[in-house]
């Protein structure tokens, strides 16, 4: 130990009178023990052991004292911090739910916008799909109007001259028939599927008056009529003599039958000559 650090009078001529031992003395230190003892010994060494002890016991009561009428004064407001971390806790909790209750709302929310646009969308593009396939049936209903009208002033033209000049006219007529009686089986497969493939199957949007009491109609009057056209040339052919026969015309009508499913029909008339 350095006596000169710790010596009698520290340099000074003032007689060391002993001193009391306050709270405030031990402020500045840490657990530290040694610090403790030094300060002690440095500033308290002339007081006397036991007042030391009795200052120090005296100074340990009135610190839990202290503590003791802190505790009581101010433990109304100790309760109340606690409350008050509580509600804190339960309002964060509240937050936390209502937020999530929020996301949940706002993700159905968008669902259901997003699902009405769906529906939405889809029913714009089926009133689409159906307004093309309108126009579809709208054109070929057209082209077979005008079809059975090129049919009828070819027929009526060969009926009123009573013959045919050649074998185009017969020919011209047999595509006429042909293509009518092909864009009538596409139209009606096609109505149908449009009819089937339509959510709304109350409403039959493409079955129309026009189509059905007339084309339909005259359709059915055409192949009749160019059925009865066909047996009459066939059997004016057949009821000549050989030699006058025309071959071309006769192996012509032949293809035609076959053309038009009718081969059973030839073979009687060809039978029964």
């Amino acid at each position: 130990m350095n006596h000169q650090e710790f010596d009698i009078l520290n340099g000074t001529d003032e007689f060391p009178y002993p001193i009391s031992i306050i709270q405030t003395d031990f402020k500045n230190f840490n657990t530290n023990n040694h610090e403790i003892d030094l300060f002690l010994y440095k500033n308290y060494r002339f007081n006397n052991l036991d007042s030391i002890i009795k200052e120090l016991n005296q100074l340990s009561q009135n610190l839990n004292q202290n503590l003791l009428d802190l505790i009581n004064n101010d433990y109304h407001e100790f309760i109340e911090l606690g409350k008050s971390i509580n509600n804190g806790l339960n309002l964060i909790n509240n937050i936390i739910e209502d937020l999530k209750n929020f996301q949940i709302d706002l993700i159905n929310n968008y669902y259901k916008k997003f699902f009405k646009l769906d529906n939405q969308l889809f029913e714009i593009l089926q009133n689409r799909q159906i307004l093309n396939n309108l126009k579809t049936c709208i054109k070929l209903n057209l082209i077979l109007h005008d079809q059975i009208i090129e049919f009828d002033n070819c027929i009526n033209n060969i009926n009123n001259n009573q013959l045919i000049e050649n074998l185009n006219q017969l020919k011209i007529l047999t595509s006429l028939y042909l293509s009518i009686n092909n864009i009538e089986i596409f139209l009606n497969k096609f109505i149908q599927l449009s009819n089937i493939n339509n959510d709304n199957h109350n409403k039959n949007y493409f079955n129309s008056p026009f189509h059905d009491n007339y084309i339909n109609n005259k359709i059915s009057s055409i192949k009749l009529e160019f059925k009865s056209f066909l047996d009459q040339l066939i059997r004016k052919e057949l009821n000549q003599k050989k030699n006058l026969r025309n071959s071309q015309m006769i192996f012509e009508l032949l293809n035609i039958y076959k053309l038009i499913g009718e081969e059973k029909n030839i073979m009687n008339i060809i039978n029964n000559k």
